[in-house]
């Protein structure tokens, strides 16, 4: 009865044609309704059934809020899809709905594309779709949850492996530690883009420039006052659109089982003097950080590191005439660690055991590679 004085709404207008086009869409309107509350019915009796057979791929008492959330987002995904798997068997069933619960957890795109690719959802269910993750922000707050739970896991093993006698002695700088840092930058720090890893600062230059951070038309080559071409392992940027500066930070990464010493601090000194004198990175708006890494410090390092004056690892400090800045630190690989834990330790508190051993191993796992077929030499 709701829909009759809208008919009769619709019929009352002195042109015929705009009368019986408003009179379709009353129809229109009322048979998408009657539609859309039938498949909510046929749905709504879904659940339980996937319960039932063992496909649905959450526990039925869930405590954690995150986790809460993300199932209610995968119920709305998974019974939108479900006329496109309703014939399939149990097991096929259950891979799909684990399909849709993974892409749930990790990208709204990947999500889009297996509902559209993968399953052959509609346009127009895809659009219903897509307008209920627009107004749900829920995907962002999973992507969230997912990289500070990733970032959690890599640390734990990360100090794992840092801590194992077998990878401390087969872990290199190149195609090893410098792989794992340069994918892993958010350890230093978030908002790093990556400028060079294990080139000469002539690539870092070129780099700089093409992303907007240096106005040179062409980088030429960097030499030391010794004649001797410059590359450094890491060199990260990002800049300040409110301070109006650009941060540079150039990593020296020594192996797990390296212990740092006064050559080690003058290669970085080195690299200090030959940026300042540069005149390619000539730009009073920058603060350069150089970090040198390594297992533990000679008293010559720890001395240096441990000055009064200045914070722990902050081994020397210097501000240009051109108000540019230059910071050497000296760090322990466990004091990275420790640093990268602290800014994710609200996070932390919050997850409970976690992360798993399981988690743990199949990171190992998937790492072996970096330590396979070496005899762990210098």
């Amino acid at each position: 009865m709701g829909r009759v004085p809208s008919l009769i709404d619709a019929l009352q207008s002195d042109d015929p044609t705009t009368a019986f086009n408003k009179f379709l869409k009353v129809i229109r309107d009322a048979v998408r309704d009657l539609m859309r509350q039938r498949s909510r019915d046929v749905r709504s009796e879904l659940l339980p059934e996937w319960r039932a057979e063992g496909s649905y791929p959450y526990e039925e008492d869930i405590e954690d809020a995150v986790e809460m959330a993300e199932r209610d987002l995968f119920d709305i995904v998974a019974l939108t899809a479900a006329p496109a798997f309703s014939d399939a068997k149990p097991a096929e069933r259950a891979f799909v709905l684990r399909l849709i619960k993974e892409t749930v957890r990790s990208d709204a795109d990947d999500l889009r594309r297996v509902l559209e690719q993968v399953l052959g959802l509609e346009p127009d269910e895809l659009a219903d779709l897509d307008a209920v993750l627009r107004r749900i922000p829920l995907t962002s707050m999973l992507a969230i949850n997912k990289v500070v739970t990733d970032r959690v896991v890599f640390l734990d093993w990360l100090d794992n492996v840092l801590n194992d006698e077998i990878w401390t002695k087969k872990l290199a700088e190149r195609d090893g530690l410098q792989d794992l840092m340069e994918a892993n930058t958010w350890i230093f720090g978030d908002m790093w883009q990556t400028m060079a890893a294990d080139r000469g600062l002539k690539h870092a230059l070129t780099r700089l420039a093409k992303s907007g951070y240096l106005d040179i038309e062409k980088a030429e080559t960097v030499y030391d006052a010794d004649g001797t071409l410059v590359r450094v392992d890491l060199l990260l940027a990002r800049s300040s659109k409110a301070l109006d500066r650009r941060q540079y930070l150039v990593i020296e990464l020594k192996r797990p089982s390296h212990r740092l010493t006064k050559a080690d601090y003058d290669q970085l000194d080195n690299y200090i003097s030959t940026v300042m004198a540069d005149a390619q990175f000539a730009d009073g708006r920058t603060d350069w950080t150089f970090i040198l890494v390594g297992r533990d410090a000679d008293d010559f390092v720890n001395r240096k590191r441990r000055s009064l004056d200045r914070p722990y690892g902050l081994a020397d400090t210097v501000r240009a005439e051109s108000g540019a800045t230059y910071k050497l630190w000296v760090r322990t690989w466990a004091e990275v660690v420790e640093d990268a834990r602290d800014r994710n330790a609200y996070v932390r508190e919050h997850l409970g055991d976690f992360p798993r051993q399981a988690d743990i191993d199949a990171l190992t796992k998937a790492h072996e590679h970096l330590i396979a077929d070496r005899d762990g030499g210098n």
